[in-house]
């Protein structure tokens, strides 16, 4: 099975050399890979399903001197949390050949070189335990001056489990006239 696996990250790495994408732009950071025609989603599915991350389809028809596949159908596979690409660009890394210096910069970035992280303070966690199962994730965010992932992710962090879901959430305040 370990055979199999630094297989597949070798496989991954000459794939994503050809195909990928690394973005870092302030507080952004992406992997991305492209591929066009049926193989393509069946490849972008594989990929999610054996590490994770997103797929998604482009719009054949909207043809963009941007995009040279205009017209046909084009997939992506990425991940746009620091942590989880620098996991998968260090399993990649020793495979890697013409990425290897921008996927070095994000592993760097997500380990803290250039990354601005605000540690959560007392009062904020007292405030998230106190309003989770009042208010949604994004108002707690936006009175904490936090984003939205953030403020789910402390929740995480700390236990806590929300009364009810975003569409749920939606529902309860149009029913209470809120």
């Amino acid at each position: 099975m370990e055979k199999q696996d630094e297989l597949f990250w070798a496989w991954l790495a000459g794939f994503f050399d050809g195909e990928g994408h690394v973005d870092i732009h302030g507080k952004s950071h992406t992997i991305i890979l492209y591929q066009s025609g049926d193989a393509g989603k069946f490849i972008m599915k594989y990929i999610q399903d054996k590490i994770g991350g997103t797929i998604g389809r482009f719009d054949p028809t909207s043809p963009s001197p941007r995009m040279p596949y205009a017209g046909k159908e084009r997939w992506r596979w990425w991940v746009c949390n620091a942590d989880e690409s620098a996991h998968i660009l260090r399993r990649m890394m020793p495979y890697l050949l013409i990425k290897r210096e921008k996927a070095q910069k994000l592993i760097n970035w997500a380990d803290g070189e250039g990354r601005i992280r605000f540690p959560w303070k007392q009062k904020e966690d007292d405030f998230l335990i106190e309003n989770c199962t009042k208010m949604s994730a994004r108002k707690i965010g936006g009175i904490l001056k936090r984003g939205r992932w953030a403020v789910l992710h402390r929740a995480t962090q700390l236990g806590l489990k929300w009364k009810y879901g975003f569409r749920d959430y939606w529902r309860v305040k149009r029913e209470s006239g809120d």
